[in-house]
């Protein structure tokens, strides 16, 4: 979805794989779903913040989960953003476009 839009994507099947490939990617932005096995969106969250290097990274929450507490909970979290399921690939694009701008 990104691609079309003209981004640069590395997925992750995981959020242990994310961790693991995230040093080499150096992603601008990173989209995560907050419900996946294992570890969630909020673990995942926690597991790159606690390396310091990641502290300006910003992380979009994307889930399927529309109720009002959840997108308050990821902002408490420190998402970037919160973005429901299901979502328009431009929308989508442009979260992603906000997010990666520089901050000044």
């Amino acid at each position: 979805m990104l691609e079309r839009h003209g981004a640069d994507v590395t997925q992750a099947a995981s959020a242990d794989e994310a961790l693991t490939i995230l040093p080499d990617a150096r992603p601008d932005v990173v989209v995560t779903d907050l419900a996946m096995p294992m570890r969630d969106g909020y673990s995942l969250l926690a597991a790159i913040r606690s390396d310091r290097q990641w502290d300006h990274l910003p992380i979009l929450a994307l889930t399927a989960q529309g109720r009002i507490d959840d997108e308050s909970r990821a902002a408490s979290a420190g998402f970037h953003a919160f973005l429901r399921k299901p979502i328009e690939s431009h929308d989508l694009a442009a979260a992603v476009a906000r997010a990666a701008k520089p901050r000044g």
